[in-house]
Formats: structure tokens, C-alpha cells, sequence
């Protein structure tokens, strides 16, 4: 993450409220009680199998309800007691031991006060806590796993991961209109065969549209609500390599009117896709058109 970490920018969560996250968590001093080493290694291996993030020790957050998730004030660690070193083995309780850096953050208020950044990369694998369970983040708290999502996370390492990405230009004076996607590979494994089917509808900024030069299809869903179905893919091309993307335009034109067969032209506002990859689990999404300006919009 290449913080560098002080107790300057510590103390930065605290003056710019920044709220606790799925991937921000605060414990004060109590949480590195020598008791409750199950706990800091429940803590840190749900951040691995999650997406990764940061928990700072010595940072104690607000009891009241209003302001709980918030960062109160500093609560200082004795280095003495509990040292990097401690907490590096303690880390290493985890099984495999997940890729975390400890930063000790020296504090004014005694030459042994410190804090401590623990900066937690997502895991490869599913990383399991000294009480032989297994957690992820969930919104502030570190919740069990349960079997299918263990599995999800021990397969990381052989399975892509693909993200989609959707954009709609719209030229000036409603010219050299299009749709545009794009697919990136976010993982280490080599995607041979990606596909995204998406839906479009068939009217935007409230006027009808239709493709031109593509397979797209026309097609209405069990409401009546009439809709474009594309289909973007790499079957002509190569495989999407790791960190690569793959890129495919759509253009698109407005058309005076559409006419369902003995149907009433309705549309809905909303664009929906599903990617595939390889054995990847199929990833969807969906973004509201009326969030669009005349310009661009992403998804």
C-alpha cells in the first residue's frame, strides 16, 4: 500500500471522521491482550480472505451509538509488553500465514507508546484462525465462513477473476454513439474464454436506439419491457492474459420509433450484464440509465 505511516496520519482517521470499513478496522490497546490472541488472528485472517485492508491498533473507536465505527482518540500500546515482534508471531498462527505488514507507529505521549498498522493483502487461499475456523469481513465485523465461500477462496489461485466494465458515449449531436466494453483479468490465471451477455434497453435519454453493424438482438422479457441483447466475447481472439483487458465497441444510433410485434413500446432504465470466465463464478451487474449525461456514463 506504500503508507508512510506516522502518528500524524494515524491521527488523521480520527480528525477527518473516516468511518470503519470492510476494509478498515480500529481496536485499542485491550484488543492485543494477551488472552485474546484467537481474536487478532480471527481479525487478520478475515481481512485476507476478504479483500484485503487495514487494522489499526491503538486507535479506539466511540462507545456511543451515534458515533460507533468512528475513531475517538489515540489509546497507546507499551512496546514493551507487546512488541512487533509478539504480534508477528502471533500472525503466524494463521495458517498459511497471510501476507500483513506491521508498521509501529511511534507516539508522543512516551518513548514506549506505539501503535500498530497491520496492512493485510487479499489471500491466494483460504487462511484459517488459531481456532481452526475460518472468517471474512462482513460490513465492520469479521463473520464465519461457510463452506462454499471457503471453497471460492481456496480456488483464487486457480481461477480468473474478470471485471466488467460498461460505457456508453454518446457523440455530439447524438453522432458516433456507442457502447463500449471492457473486461479486465485482476487475477494471475490466464482467462482462455471470456464472455459478457448483456442487456440493453432498447430506448435511451427516452429515445429509441438500435445497433448497427452487430448480432444484436431484439428481444422483450416477461413484463413486455423490449430490450437489446448483445453478447461481447474473445472466441475471435486470443485469451485475456493475466492483468490484461480485452476492449469491444457497439456502435449505436436513435431511430424514430420501435414496434413490437402487437406489444406497446415500453423500456426500462436499467442496463444488466453477466460475465463468464473459464470456471469462474459467473459475475453480474446492473446500472440505472438515468444516471447517464449526454456525454458518457460507467458502469
Amino acid at each position: 500500500m506504500s503508507v508512510e505511516w506516522n502518528e500524524e496520519k494515524v491521527g488523521s482517521y480520527i480528525r477527518d471522521k473516516i468511518e470503519e470499513s470492510i476494509n478498515l478496522d480500529y481496536k485499542g490497546a485491550g484488543a492485543l491482550a494477551r488472552e485474546k490472541t484467537a481474536e487478532i488472528t480471527k481479525d487478520i485472517s478475515a481481512f485476507a480472505n476478504s479483500a484485503g485492508g487495514i487494522i489499526i491498533y491503538g486507535l479506539r473507536e466511540f462507545v456511543a451509538k451515534d458515533k460507533r465505527h468512528l475513531a475517538e482518540k489515540l489509546d497507546p500500546i507499551d512496546r514493551r509488553e507487546f512488541s512487533k515482534e509478539w504480534l508477528e508471531h502471533i500472525v503466524g498462527k494463521i495458517q498459511p500465514r497471510p501476507a500483513a505488514l506491521i508498521h509501529p507507529v511511534q507516539l508522543a505521549s512516551a518513548p514506549e507508546h506505539v501503535a500498530y498498522v497491520v496492512e493485510i493483502a487479499q489471500g491466494t487461499t483460504a487462511h484459517q484462525a488459531d481456532d481452526f475456523r475460518y472468517y471474512r469481513r462482513y460490513n465492520f465485523e469479521s463473520v464465519p465462513m461457510r463452506d462454499f465461500e471457503v471453497r471460492d477462496v481456496m480456488r483464487r489461485k486457480v481461477l480468473p477473476v474478470v471485471k466488467t466494465e460498461l460505457r456508453i458515449i454518446i457523440g455530439p449531436h447524438g453522432w458516433n454513439n456507442k457502447l463500449m466494453w471492457t473486461v479486465r483479468n485482476e487475477s494471475d490465471v490466464l482467462a482462455r474464454w471470456v464472455c459478457t451477455l448483456i442487456e440493453m434497453p432498447a430506448s435511451l435519454l427516452d429515445k429509441p436506439i438500435t445497433f448497427k453493424d452487430t448480432d444484436a438482438e431484439l428481444a422483450m422479457d416477461n413484463d413486455d419491457f423490449t430490450f437489446w441483447r448483445l453478447v461481447a466475447s474473445n472466441h475471435l481472439g486470443g485469451p485475456l492474459f493475466p492483468r490484461g483487458s480485452l476492449r469491444a465497441e457497439f456502435p449505436l444510433e436513435f431511430i424514430e420509433s420501435i414496434q413490437p410485434e402487437g406489444k406497446e413500446f415500453r423500456a426500462r432504465d436499467i442496463v444488466q450484464f453477466k460475465t463468464y470466465a473459464d470456471e469462474m463464478p459467473a459475475c453480474a451487474g446492473s446500472f440505472d440509465l438515468k444516471q447517464i449525461t449526454h456525454h458518457q456514463t460507467l458502469a
